[in-house]
């Protein structure tokens, strides 16, 4: 296992909840981007190889394989989130191992995104208020996931379940505002929304 990574980690806050939905702050994650040059039956085998199952070929799926998880972001190219106890030095090691530099870049960007998740009943309410996807489950469901705005940020939206659960994927430097923005909390004496949760 490697050393704790040099930012801190995201612990997970108390969850908060509002009626019938709630939010929770998760824990440091290990993500990866596989980033393909063209999307081709060369660049997924080998992607599998160093996943050891199938990444998504079907724009805006995923595929899990015990706690980790591919997503699609574009042809031939992938969010790849670990396990818990996965290492990202070693995960990165055996994705390049697998993937030739000319098919693929593979890079660790753990460190750059938090995440958000948001279940129970009214999810789906929730991020409708700041969302312009359609969240119907018709349109969006488990299985699913897209790169959209959330009030007005950039994220990566991962519907886990059908109870419903989404992991919301944003930038470290703005989960905070996304974390007020999302709980509802207080505006401070500059007018601007006061983060409940320190994700810093």
């Amino acid at each position: 296992m490697a050393e704790p990574p040099a930012t801190p980690p995201i612990a997970g806050a108390e969850p908060v909840a509002h009626g019938a939905v709630a939010f929770v702050a998760l824990p440091h994650q290990v993500r990866i981007t596989v980033r393909g040059r063209d999307p081709d039956a060369a660049l997924e085998d080998a992607v599998a190889r160093g996943l050891g199952f199938a990444a998504p070929t079907i724009p805006n799926t995923v595929t899990r394989a015990g706690a980790r998880s591919a997503l699609w972001l574009a042809p031939g190219t992938w969010r790849i989130l670990g396990a818990p106890d996965d290492d990202a030095a070693a995960l990165v090691t055996a994705l390049r191992a697998a993937i030739p530099p000319a098919l693929a870049g593979v890079v660790d960007v753990s460190d750059a995104y938090a995440t958000v998740r948001i279940l129970g009943a009214d999810a789906r309410q929730s991020l409708a208020r700041g969302c312009p996807l359609d969240l119907h489950p018709r349109a969006f469901g488990a299985g699913r996931c897209a790169r959209t705005l959330l009030a007005g940020l950039d994220v990566l939206l991962d519907q886990r379940d059908d109870a419903p659960t989404f992991d919301v994927e944003v930038r470290r430097s703005v989960a905070p505002y996304l974390w007020s923005w999302l709980t509802g909390a207080p505006l401070d004496s500059s007018g601007l929304l006061r983060p409940s949760y320190n994700f810093l």
